[in-house]
């Protein structure tokens, strides 16, 4: 009573290569294999962390540059655009590049910006009416 079926099929292979994977011709063992594969992603990972090394580097160099060039050039103005265009150039760079969490962080950056600003202006006001307040004191009492 014992049956025996045979079902044939018909396998047709397109394509074998596929990155990461040996090729059906390939005598390599497994252990060969994977650590071919661990090589090769500590190749890419070296690649990828020298790119991070080189762009940090290179923006420090930018900073160190912008940061000094009015004490080389002795224009503290220019210095001072340069380095507002910097900051303005990495926000909106991150607004870009960040999606939703990176314009979120960019508005807040944004707004703590304003927000500084107008304390300073507000304490270079109290400044200059103590000193308008001072100067009118000597001119009705007498200087020294």
């Amino acid at each position: 009573m014992d049956t025996e079926y045979r079902i044939p099929i018909n396998i047709e292979l397109i394509a074998t290569e596929s990155k990461g994977t040996p090729s059906p011709t390939s005598k390599a063992t497994p252990a060969q294999t994977q650590k071919k594969l661990a090589n090769e992603a500590s190749n890419e990972a070296s690649g990828v962390l020298s790119k991070m090394v080189a762009i940090q580097v290179g923006k420090q160099a930018i900073n160190y540059g912008l940061q000094n060039y009015g004490n080389l050039t002795g224009d503290y103005i220019t210095q001072s655009h340069l380095q507002t265009a910097n900051q303005l150039g990495g926000t909106l760079l991150m607004a870009v590049k960040g999606g939703i969490a990176g314009m979120t962080i960019a508005t807040a950056s944004l707004g703590f910006q304003v927000i500084s600003y107008g304390i300073d202006v507000a304490n270079r006001n109290r400044e200059a009416q103590f000193l308008r307040e001072r100067v009118g004191m000597a001119s009705i009492y007498g200087g020294r």
